[in-house]
């Protein structure tokens, strides 16, 4: 089956650190309201080292090996929460608990990559929650989405290396079948692929002179990854699936512009042709890929 490149997404934080802090704490407070545990969690040690650094009790070298990782970490938690915010879906409460554990950094995972696994999936659904959609875990860790009658599933997977690439999109499109087999109605498929540390081995920063070309230059990789790594022969056998979606979080200086950001890239590609359900579904699904 023939694919398009849809359309590119993404985009970068905006806040102060001042800021970033207060959404730290309102993160924790929301989530100790819920009974977790948050302030001996992962998420308490960033937002005391906001703290710390926004006192200036950090050391350089603090600064150094922690401030991005921090960042990049608290800023992928405050998109999750953003989402949360405007709704809560069914089942999240106990994915969340799973998700704030887990090693300090993503470049310090080794075998226990089941609470990323599941903040990624927490993140996916904070787009559609931002834009408006139905929401549901639904009993499983991967997503559901209602898009008018039909159910779209949502299966991620982050991806360790260019090695796992093909092994993942054929684990995608084995589960996704397998859910369309168990569910009532009409259902569809996404596939979202998150190849943050393909392009940057062990959470690596992304720089560029400036804004424009750190965001150009994170782009070309994401098509060069599907260029290089093309999928379509796998996801073109699963006739439901709408679109796979691939995501990159990378911490980011901007050098001359003495600026540092976490950003948010995409690129999605669809699977279906004008006049095809799958088609009418993406354009109605569309809003969710554009949220920044």
């Amino acid at each position: 089956m023939e694919t398009f490149i849809l359309g590119e997404g993404g985009g970068r934080t905006e806040e102060e650190f001042t800021e970033k802090l207060t959404n730290a704490r309102a993160l924790i407070n929301y989530l100790e309201e819920k009974g977790i545990n948050a302030r001996r969690s992962r998420i308490g040690r960033y937002t005391e080292f906001y703290d710390r650094y926004l006192s200036q009790k950090c050391s350089e070298q603090e600064v150094r090996d922690h401030l991005l990782f921090v960042m990049r970490e608290m800023d992928e938690w405050s998109w999750i929460y953003r989402g949360l915010t405007i709704k809560e879906p069914d089942g999240f409460l106990e994915l969340l608990k799973i998700a704030i554990g887990g090693p300090e950094y993503a470049k310090e995972e080794t075998e226990n990559t089941r609470p990323r696994n599941i903040q990624l999936e927490l993140r996916v659904a904070s787009y559609f929650l931002q834009a408006g959609y139905e929401v549901s875990f639904a009993g499983v860790e991967d997503l559901l989405v209602k898009i008018g009658r039909y159910r779209v599933f949502i299966e991620c997977k982050r991806i360790g290396s260019a090695k796992q690439i093909r092994k993942r999109a054929k684990e995608a499109v084995r589960q996704l079948k397998r859910r369309y087999a168990g569910a009532r109605g009409q259902s569809y498929g996404l596939a979202v692929l998150d190849v943050s540390r393909v392009i940057h081995p062990l959470q690596g920063i992304a720089m560029g002179v400036n804004e424009t070309v750190a965001r150009d230059g994170l782009r070309a990789q994401l098509v060069k990854l599907d260029r290089d790594y093309d999928t379509s022969d796998i996801f073109s056998k699963d006739r439901r699936l709408i679109a796979v979606w691939h995501q990159a979080i990378a911490p980011t200086i901007h050098e001359a512009e003495n600026d540092i950001a976490t950003r948010f890239s995409s690129l999605y590609s669809i699977y279906g042709r004008e006049g095809q359900k799958k088609w009418d579904l993406f354009q109605q699904m569309k809003m969710a890929f554009e949220v920044v």
